[in-house]
């Protein structure tokens, strides 16, 4: 039975979603998205045993190649071969683009979030990739992945929690079913999803 784990990164250093409560303009959340892009794991990693059970399962391993991603792989001290793929990097977020009399307006992080990626969604995407780029992207991942079951049984993706969830869409559609899933952290950090296909 082939298997695929699904891990989103441990928390960073600089935590996105400890954010949501925050009041930015327009300009201070464009510089926050843009931060997180370049984001370490924090130290130190505290990751969650059922976690770490079910990445000690893979004989494979990929990562995205964005910082918080790659170093919470290496955390997880697995024994195998793996690759960094940009293929498997997070949905972009557009920074947001207003009139500056509109720009200056401080909004909560948690609803800047929502905007963009209704706007993402929208295909108003201010030279990022869009909703529908990135659907194909995720279906060139999966290709990726089901690539290596020529030659491995488990695989295992240090990923982010957008993407992953686009990824799963993308794996059930040729096939694939959940079959486990762990929690991670309360904000989702370090959480897995089990995939199956026999």
């Amino acid at each position: 039975m082939a298997q695929i784990i699904l891990m989103r990164h441990g928390k960073p250093e600089l935590d996105f979603d400890g954010s949501y409560g925050r009041w930015l303009s327009a300009k201070a959340m464009a510089r926050l998205i843009a931060a997180y892009q370049d984001a370490r794991l924090a130290e130190p990693a505290l990751v969650p045993d059922d976690t770490l059970s079910l990445a000690h399962m893979a004989d494979y391993a990929f990562t995205s190649p964005l910082t918080r991603s790659f170093e919470s792989l290496l955390a997880l001290r697995l024994d195998v071969e793996f690759l960094a793929d940009p293929v498997f990097t997070e949905a972009s977020m557009p920074a947001p683009a207003l009139p500056s009399f509109l720009g200056r307006l401080p909004l909560p992080v948690i609803v800047w979030s929502v905007l963009l990626r209704l706007f993402w969604w929208l295909g108003l995407m201010n030279g990022k990739e869009s909703y529908q780029r990135c659907q194909l992207r995720a279906e060139r991942a999966v290709h990726l992945l089901q690539k290596q079951f020529l030659s491995h049984d488990t695989l295992f993706l240090s990923g982010h929690g957008f993407f992953n969830h686009m990824l799963i869409r993308a794996l059930k559609r040729h096939g694939w079913t959940v079959t486990a899933q762990t929690s991670g952290s309360r904000s989702g950090y370090w959480s897995c999803v089990l995939l199956e296909k026999t």
